[in-house]
């Protein structure tokens, strides 16, 4: 039965040591994602206002409210007493029409746009320093995992795959998973906020106009759809050409000695510059599509805009909208361009991951082969005899026998010759001795 995780509970095993800091890390990307539309607001203001000659506003207290204020004057007497005269300066002051010139006005619109870049900025850093924490943490972990699962794996692991692999699971898939992590994350909650709270901002200035841009969000979204089952394809051969790259490597440098022994230099050479153009090839396939779908997913964006202002000229001339609320507008709308092309990248992060854990997850989820039996006795000296009493054995069930019905006796304390032409089973049946491997 394959009991193998999935990559998000993969990732929540290891993310449950860190669901407080997890937590206030997405709060800080949602405030952070409000903070876009609250900039965009002024641009109403400051164009309906500033360049008009003479900036009135009218500030009153509605009507209801201010029956209440005499209510209260009239059922309060033991608690609140209002004069004839403080109920006169209230409704003066409720009633009167205040008046603000320009200077006025851009200074409140000026303070306003620095005290809400502040808070994105400290927003920002928050949300990005718990979630690189975060990361690098999970990181940590599963790299100190793999190595403990490294020095317990079964002898017969190391006799049939390649060092070289298991390092670059150990450095590259590890490195990938930390590269990627922190970008899927924005993508997957602070990006959809982002467009969320823009969206919310362009209905409540127009909802017609904000349907006629919203046409082509279905053609985006089959776009990225598409992009990514293109870019999933390259993901897992770049992957495991890395591996045969760092296994070369590997095999080169530890046996340099040999290499140079047999003048093997060229050829080496020449098989690693093939592998490489490879990978290299993988990349670039790979990187087309990245750089591709933004540059389309633009274009359709502008074409939203171009609808738009179209709506605005000929079919919404009377829906009272401001100057101010259409240039809002439009750039609430092209703001949502780099969230939406951020998406597209989610497609290449997310199958990284996916593929990383995998490799990752094929290390850690090997089953021990050799395991203590029940009531297992501890050897503490050798002191005895070492038997081998028909012992027979083989490597995997579809090879042949390396040894059959080997009996011997050794006294302990005594120094056997194990002797013969190469390939016999010297080898393996003294690795069966430390229990590198189990007798069959």
């Amino acid at each position: 039965m394959n009991t193998k995780k999935s990559a998000i509970s993969f990732l929540l095993d290891y993310l449950k040591n860190h669901k407080l800091i997890f937590f206030i890390s997405i709060i800080f990307m949602i405030l952070f994602s409000i903070t876009n539309p609250l900039q965009l607001w002024t641009l109403k203001p400051f164009v309906d206002k500033l360049f008009l000659k003479q900036v009135n506003v009218e500030v009153k207290l509605p009507r209801s409210s201010f029956e209440k204020i005499k209510d209260l004057g009239r059922k309060s007497e033991t608690v609140i007493k209002l004069s004839r005269e403080t109920k006169i300066k209230l409704k003066y002051y409720a009633q009167k029409k205040y008046s603000l010139n320009k200077v006025y006005l851009l200074i409140l619109i000026s303070a306003y746009i620095i005290t809400i870049s502040i808070l994105k900025g400290l927003f920002k850093f928050i949300h990005n320093y718990t979630l690189l924490y975060i990361v690098g943490s999970m990181s940590r972990d599963i790299r100190v995992k793999l190595y403990k699962k490294a020095l317990d794996l079964p002898f017969s692991y190391y006799s049939k795959q390649k060092s070289g692999d298991l390092i670059s699971r150990m450095t590259n898939d590890v490195g990938l998973l930390q590269g990627s992590l922190s970008a899927v994350i924005i993508q997957f909650i602070e990006k959809p906020a982002e467009i969320v709270f823009l969206t919310l901002f362009v209905f409540l200035i127009s909802w017609k106009l904000s349907l006629v841009a919203f046409l082509i969000v279905p053609v985006i979204g089959y776009i990225i759809y598409i992009s990514g089952k293109m870019i999933k394809r390259y993901v897992k051969k770049i992957q495991s050409k890395i591996s045969d790259i760092t296994q070369s490597m590997f095999e080169s440098i530890s046996g340099i000695r040999i290499v140079k022994s047999f003048t093997a230099e060229k050829t080496l050479a020449k098989k690693f510059e093939n592998e490489n153009q490879i990978f290299f090839n993988h990349n670039l396939k790979s990187w087309r599509l990245q750089i591709a779908a933004p540059p389309v997913i633009e274009v359709f964006t502008m074409l939203g805009v171009i609808c738009v202002i179209w709506s605005v000229f000929y079919y919404l001339q009377n829906e009272n909208l401001t100057s101010g609320s259409i240039i809002a507008f439009i750039a609430a709308l092209m703001s949502m361009y780099k969230p939406i092309k951020d998406l597209t990248s989610l497609n290449l992060n997310y199958h990284q991951i996916k593929v990383a854990i995998e490799r990752i997850s094929d290390i850690l989820d090997i089953a021990p082969e050799i395991s203590e039996t029940e009531n297992a006795m501890e050897l503490k000296k050798l002191d005895k005899i070492i038997t081998f009493n028909n012992v027979s054995f083989r490597y995997s069930p579809d090879t042949a026998e390396v040894l059959k019905n080997i009996s011997f006796s050794v006294n302990a304390g005594k120094t056997v010759a194990i002797v013969g032409p190469s390939g016999v089973g010297k080898s393996s049946l003294v690795n069966l001795l430390p229990r590198f491997y189990d007798v069959d």
